[in-house]
C-alpha cells in the first residue's frame, strides 16, 4: 500500500513538473508581452542663474507578464536638455507598432512639442513627423486597432476662440498629412476612441457654463463618424455620459453617468440607444474598460479596481492601494487574464486569477506601457 502511494506520489510529480509546468510556460509564452517606456535623467550641471542642464533617455521595452524576457526595442538620448527658457524633455506617451516596427511617440524635446517615429530596424534616431499638426499639450495619442491611423486634438490658436479642439488623424504609413475631421469642438474633450474594426471612432463636444445661482451647467454631446470625418451621428447619449468605451466586438457601448465618484454604468448598442444599466448600486468610475472578452468592464477610482460582470452585474473587488494609479495607464492583456499598471512610477501586474500582484519593475521610471 505505502509502496503504491509513494509511486502515485512520484508520478503526479513528474506529470506537474514535466507536463504540468511546461504547460504554465506554454500560457506565460502565449500571453502577449507588455510594452514599456523607461526614462531617466543625468544631471549634469545646477546652478540658481544658469538652471538645470542635463541628458534625457528614453529606453523602450518588452517583457513577459511574469517578468522574464526583458526585450530592449530601443533607445534615445538627448545630451542638450535645460530648465533655462524652457528647454525641457519629457515623454508624454507612445505606442509599439510591431506590425511596421515602429514606436510612435510624443515628447517635449528641446521644448518643443513634436510627434515622432521610431524606426526599430533603423539607426536609433527617431523621426519627426514634419508635416503633424502638433496634439494639445496635455493631449495623448490614440492608435487604431490595426495600427493605420494615429487619432488626437489640437486646441484652436491665433485669433481663434482658446478652448475649442479639432480631432486630427494622421496616417501611419505613406506620407504622414494629418487632417481635421472635425473641427468644432468646443471646450474639454475625452480621448477619441476608436471601433475594434478601425472603421469609426467616438469622440465628444462639450462645454461648461454656470447659471445665475451659480449651478454648473454641462453640455456635453458623443458623435460617432468614419475615419475620414464623414457620416457623422450624434448619439443620444445622456449629457453626464463619461468614458465612453466600444465592446470589443463594435456592437455594444459601455458608459458611466452621474459623475466619475459616485456613477453608475450604463449598456448601450452602437447608435447609442439605451439598453440596460448594469449596476445595482454607486461605483467609482474614474477609468472604465472592457476587457478583451467582452465579458467584464473593468473599473477605478485610481486607488482601486473592481470587475463588473456584463452579464448579471455582479462586481467584485480586485485590488486596493494607497497610492494613486497612473491615470490613462492601466491595460489589460489580450487574453483577459491580467492587467498591468503603472504605481509609483513602477511596472505592476494583477492576476485576476487570484487577485494576486506582481511588481515587475523596481528603481526605473516607468512612464508608459500598453499592451498588444
Amino acid at each position: 500500500m505505502f509502496r503504491k502511494a509513494a509511486y502515485f506520489l512520484l508520478i503526479s510529480l513528474f506529470l506537474w513538473f514535466g507536463i504540468g509546468s511546461r504547460y504554465a510556460n506554454a500560457r506565460l509564452q502565449d500571453t502577449a508581452p507588455i510594452f514599456f517606456a523607461t526614462t531617466q535623467i543625468q544631471v549634469l550641471r545646477t546652478s540658481v542663474e544658469y538652471g538645470r542642464d542635463y541628458t534625457y533617455q528614453m529606453q523602450f521595452f518588452t517583457m513577459q507578464v511574469d517578468g522574464s524576457a526583458r526585450t530592449p526595442l530601443g533607445s534615445i538620448t538627448f545630451t542638450d536638455c535645460t530648465s533655462r527658457g524652457g528647454q525641457n524633455c519629457t515623454l508624454h506617451s507612445a505606442f509599439w507598432l510591431p506590425k511596421h516596427n515602429l514606436i510612435a511617440f510624443r515628447a517635449l524635446i528641446y521644448g518643443v512639442e513634436g510627434l515622432y517615429l521610431l524606426d526599430l530596424k533603423g539607426e536609433g534616431v527617431p523621426q519627426a513627423i514634419v508635416n503633424a499638426v502638433l496634439p494639445s499639450q496635455e493631449g495623448q495619442l490614440v492608435v487604431s486597432p490595426d495600427q493605420m491611423w494615429l487619432a488626437y486634438l489640437r486646441e484652436k490658436y491665433s485669433d481663434e476662440t482658446v478652448g475649442s479642439y479639432r480631432l486630427f488623424m494622421l496616417p501611419i504609413q505613406g506620407e504622414p498629412n494629418a487632417f481635421p475631421i472635425a473641427d468644432d469642438l468646443p471646450a474639454w474633450q475625452m480621448l477619441p476612441e476608436f471601433d475594434p474594426q478601425g472603421e469609426y471612432i467616438l469622440f465628444q463636444s462639450g462645454d461648461l457654463s454656470h447659471s445665475e445661482n451659480n449651478a454648473l451647467n454641462i453640455s456635453r454631446t458623443h458623435y460617432r463618424a468614419r475615419l475620414d470625418g464623414s457620416q457623422r451621428l450624434a448619439l443620444p447619449l445622456p449629457a453626464l455620459a463619461v468614458n465612453v468605451q466600444w465592446s470589443p466586438t463594435g456592437e455594444q457601448i459601455a458608459y458611466c453617468e452621474a459623475g466619475r465618484s459616485n456613477t453608475h454604468i450604463i449598456l448601450a448598442d452602437r447608435d447609442g440607444q439605451t439598453l440596460r444599466r448594469i449596476t445595482q448600486s454607486p461605483v467609482p468610475c474614474a477609468q472604465l474598460s472592457w476587457s478583451p472578452q467582452g465579458d467584464l468592464l473593468l473599473l477605478s477610482d485610481l486607488q482601486t479596481f473592481f470587475t463588473i460582470r456584463i452579464a448579471d452585474g455582479n462586481l467584485e473587488k480586485r485590488f486596493t492601494s494607497t497610492q494613486f494609479i497612473t491615470a490613462n495607464a492601466v491595460r489589460w492583456s489580450p487574453d483577459g487574464q491580467y492587467i498591468a499598471f503603472i504605481r509609483e512610477n513602477a511596472l505592476e501586474v494583477l492576476s485576476l486569477a487570484d487577485n494576486s500582484l506582481q511588481r515587475l519593475t523596481d528603481s526605473e521610471f516607468v512612464a508608459v506601457l500598453d499592451w498588444r
